[in-house]
């Protein structure tokens, strides 16, 4: 197989933190820090802000994004693309979870994490040996879970979409195709080797 085409499409705009069934059963503001965040994850950041003392202690956010039904978009995705002429493999992905890492702003987290050190350290084999293990031993990680959903509906995404998709993958309205990585969902479709597709150069080889 070749890949002929890579393309994601954009949800930023409809990402909004919580569930739909907090978004329509509670009067809570979108805005509020605490919407979207597990009870007792938040009850352990409000504790690890106002008292842990370790600078090179790393909060991992774990964005968990919630779209109900898209399966049903990556299949007119996949109908459409193969109405349009292509024959190949056609693969659609919607990233459900991100983590995002928080490091404390403080002096020495900062020398510890910078690049400058780690040119340094390059540059001395003895030096790694020191500091993978310290940070290992330093670098404690307070998981804490944020739950995220898509706010528009398939059908209404689809009619924004729907036109732009070709056997050549996703087309904007200025007639560029698509292959920037810029959000939860994805298609990408590895051409047969009886196609002879390719893209962007890549010859699969």
């Amino acid at each position: 197989y070749t890949m002929s085409f890579s393309f994601a499409l954009d949800l930023l705009p409809w990402i909004a933190r919580g569930s739909p069934r907090q978004s329509s059963n509670e009067e809570t503001d979108g805005s509020s820090p605490e919407v979207g965040v597990e009870r007792e994850d938040l009850e352990r950041l409000r504790h690890f802000l106002a008292n842990d003392t370790n600078d090179l202690a790393i909060i991992a956010l774990h964005k968990h994004i919630r779209w109900e039904n898209w399966e049903e978009l990556a299949m007119n995705i996949k109908h459409q693309i193969r109405q349009s002429g292509f024959q190949g493999v056609i693969h659609v992905d919607c990233t459900q979870e991100e983590v995002m890492s928080v490091y404390k702003n403080a002096q020495w987290a900062n020398f510890m994490h910078g690049k400058t050190l780690k040119v340094l350290l390059a540059l001395s084999v003895l030096g790694w040996l020191v500091y993978v293990p310290y940070m290992w031993l330093r670098c404690t990680v307070l998981p804490v879970r944020c739950a995220h959903y898509v706010s528009i509906s398939i059908d209404e995404y689809w009619s924004y979409i729907f036109d732009g998709l070709s056997a050549n993958g996703f087309h904007t309205r200025d007639g560029l195709q698509s292959s920037e990585r810029s959000s939860p969902l994805e298609a990408f479709g590895p051409a047969s080797e009886r196609s002879g597709i390719e893209s962007g150069g890549d010859d699969g080889d």
